[in-house]
C-alpha cells in the first residue's frame, strides 16, 4: 500500500472510531437492580465483559447492571460501557491458533466471554491461566466456570511472569483498557507479556482507538491490525508476535 493509501485508510478509520462513539452516546441502559453494588475494577484496570457474548445468549439484566455499574464506579479503568460483542470476541481469537496451544494467558477476564470462548477452543490437556484483578469477579468466574483446565488468578496483569513457573504461553489475549493507564504501567505489561510469550507466539490485543499501535510496534516484531466494526464502539483487533512471520 502507498504512503498515500495508508493515510487514507487510516483516515477512513478514524471516521469509523468516531462515529461508533456517537452511537455509543444514544444507547440507553438498564438502571442497576437494588442490590447490586458498585465495585472498581482496581489498579489495572481490568476490563468487565458480557459473560454470555461468546455464547450468543442475552445476559440476565443483573449482568448487565453489573457491567455498568462498574463503568459508573470506574470509568476510566473499564474500556467500554457497553459488553464486546459474540462477533469481536469470536474475530479476535481467529487471529490466533488457539485450539494448538499449551497454555493460553488471559489478562482482564471480567465476567468471561473471552474465558468461554477460549475454553470452547482450547484442547483437553491445555491450561488457560485468567487474571482478573477483581477479587469478587475472580471468584464468581471461577465457581461458575469450574473447568479443571482453567485457573483464575485474582491479581494484577503486571504480575503475570510470576504465576507461570516458567511456561511461555503461545497465546495471550489482552483486553485491558491500556489508553487509560499511566504510560510507565501500560509499558510495563506489554513488555512482560513480550518477554514471557513463546517465540512462535502471538498477544492479541482489543482496543478501541489506534492509541496504543506505536507501543505495540515498538514492543513487537510484527503487528496486524483490523477493525470489527459492528462492535459498539468498533473494535480495533491486534495480533502481536516476536518475530516476522506469517499470520
Amino acid at each position: 500500500m502507498t504512503l498515500a493509501g495508508t493515510v487514507t485508510a487510516e483516515a477512513g478509520l478514524g471516521e469509523r472510531l468516531r462515529d461508533g462513539a456517537s452511537k455509543l452516546l444514544s444507547v440507553r441502559c438498564p438502571e442497576a437492580p437494588e442490590g447490586v453494588a458498585a465495585r472498581g475494577i482496581g489498579k489495572v484496570g481490568f476490563v468487565v465483559l458480557d459473560p454470555h457474548a461468546a455464547q450468543g445468549r442475552r445476559p440476565r439484566a443483573g449482568e448487565r447492571a453489573r457491567f455498568l455499574r462498574s463503568f459508573l464506579a470506574g470509568p476510566g479503568r473499564v474500556g467500554a460501557v457497553l459488553p464486546t460483542s459474540r462477533h469481536t470476541v469470536r474475530a479476535t481469537l481467529d487471529m490466533a491458533p488457539v485450539e494448538r496451544a499449551r497454555c493460553v494467558v488471559e489478562l482482564g477476564a471480567g465476567t468471561g466471554p473471552y474465558t468461554r470462548e477460549i475454553l470452547a477452543r482450547l484442547g483437553p490437556d491445555a491450561t488457560l491461566l485468567a487474571f482478573e484483578v477483581d477479587p469478587a469477579l475472580a471468584g464468581a468466574l471461577a465457581g461458575e466456570l469450574g473447568d479443571p483446565r482453567l485457573r483464575v488468578i485474582a491479581d494484577s496483569a503486571a504480575n503475570l511472569e510470576a504465576h507461570l513457573d516458567g511456561r511461555r504461553p503461545e497465546v495471550i489475549v489482552s483486553a485491558l483498557p491500556f489508553t487509560s493507564l499511566p504510560g510507565d504501567l501500560r509499558r510495563e505489561i506489554l513488555a512482560v507479556a513480550r518477554r514471557v510469550l513463546a517465540e512462535d507466539g502471538v498477544m492479541l490485543v482489543l482496543q478501541y482507538s489506534l492509541f496504543l499501535r506505536g507501543d505495540l510496534r515498538r514492543t513487537f516484531a510484527s503487528v496486524r491490525m483490523r477493525v470489527s466494526p459492528l462492535n459498539v464502539p468498533p473494535a480495533v483487533l491486534y495480533a502481536c508476535r516476536p518475530a516476522e512471520g506469517p499470520g
